[in-house]
This record gives structure tokens, sequence and C-alpha cells, in this order.
């Protein structure tokens, strides 16, 4: 199978495929681009520093992606339905779910960090 995605001079992305997909094959398939594009920049930043995948650096740089990911999935959810439509979803909203998570690992003294070497 052939993908092609071509950048259209109106900056849109343009998608063809050699043969048909559905919706959950292309997400896949676009998933698993994102993920190849996620671990080749680990290695890349692995073999010039000649480090190990449980390093500072490694785990800085895993979150960075994850932020940089989850911004980039945020906009396209909040393009397709606007955040006053789902107040349930808000950034407040969510930090209240997250306080109180943090409130409960606490209250079994359970450490929400984890030890990076």
């Amino acid at each position: 199978m052939q993908i092609v995605i071509t950048v259209t001079p109106d900056n849109q992305l343009s998608l063809s495929t050699s043969q048909d997909l559905n919706y959950n094959q292309l997400t896949d398939i676009l998933g698993t681009a994102q993920m190849s594009i996620f671990r080749g920049l680990v290695n890349i930043v692995k073999e010039k520093e000649d480090i190990e995948e449980d390093t500072k650096l490694i785990m800085d740089l895993k979150e960075e992606l994850w932020d940089q990911y989850n911004q980039t999935a945020s906009n396209i959810l909040d393009e397709m339905i606007p955040a006053h439509m789902r107040p349930d979803l808000s950034e407040q909203a969510i930090l209240a779910e997250e306080n109180k998570l943090w409130e409960k690992q606490l209250k079994q003294k359970q450490s929400p960090f984890k030890v990076v070497k």
C-alpha cells in the first residue's frame, strides 16, 4: 500500500492512498507513523549523546514529545467540538480531576513521581 501526504500551496495537507481505507485503518496508520517519528527522535538523541533509554535527558525528551502531541490532539478536538460546547472537558474540569487523583495518591502515601536515573 502507498500513502502520499502532500502539502498544498495554501498549507493544507492532501492525502491519497493506493487503496480505500476506513477511518480506523487510517488513524492506526497515522498513529503508527507518529510513533515511528517519536522513536526516531529518541534514537537520534540516544546515538548522538551516547546514552541509554532510561536517562533524564531521554525522559525529558519523551515528556516534551508527549506535551506537544497532547497539545496537537487538543487543538484538533477543540476545532471539531469547541471547548464551550463541552464544559465537562474544560481545563478547569480536567485539573479538578487531576487534583482528586493527586489527593488519593497522597492519602495512600504513594509518590506520584517516578524516579528517573
